[in-house]
């Protein structure tokens, strides 16, 4: 019934994540095939899948998380490509390469703190405690507003030639 839907089973979800843990690419790649081929909605496939995850973290954490991942970009990506199953192929393989990569490395992954890695003792550099900066005491309302600049002018006086003209409605008598 669910197939009509384009909605996959729970046994399919589980089938594809036993297949990433085994980490053939061939086989994970032959499985998406195979579900695009039976309708199967991969954008709600993705989904289901990251639901699933969450309803069985527990028993696998570490590498739930990690398909979580997978599932999340492919989710990101489907709406940047027009087929999806390509979608699914680039976020596995950037999956299982990133995983081939780590185990070549010893299986670590790099981290920013590591506390086993100690720091050159010459290079060391020694941080002490200051006493705090005493503050300024702030500015009442008064203080902050500027006050114009005080310039003195000289005082103005009219010229003759204002003078004259500031009394029109005198009447010359001739």
């Amino acid at each position: 019934m669910s197939r009509f839907l384009g909605v996959a089973g729970e046994t399919t979800i589980k089938n594809l994540l036993s297949t990433i843990k085994t980490g053939e690419r061939e086989k994970i790649f032959s499985q998406l095939d195979e579900l695009n081929q039976h309708g199967i909605d991969l954008g709600q496939f993705a989904k289901q899948a990251i639901s699933y995850i969450d309803q069985h973290l527990l028993e696998d954490v570490d590498f739930l998380l990690h398909c979580s991942e997978i599932f999340g970009n492919v989710l990101s990506t489907l709406r940047r490509y027009p087929y999806p199953l390509i979608a699914y192929k680039i976020a596995i393989n950037k999956a299982l390469e990133a995983e081939k990569e780590s185990q070549s490395t010893g299986g670590e992954k790099p981290t920013e703190n590591k506390k086993e890695e100690k720091a050159d003792p010459k290079t060391e550099v020694s941080v002490q405690p200051t006493a705090p900066t005493p503050q300024p005491a702030k500015a009442t309302a008064i203080e902050q507003t500027p006050q114009p600049a005080e310039t003195s002018l000289p005082p103005q006086t009219p010229a003759p030639e204002e003078q004259k003209l500031e009394t029109p409605t005198q009447e010359k008598k001739v």
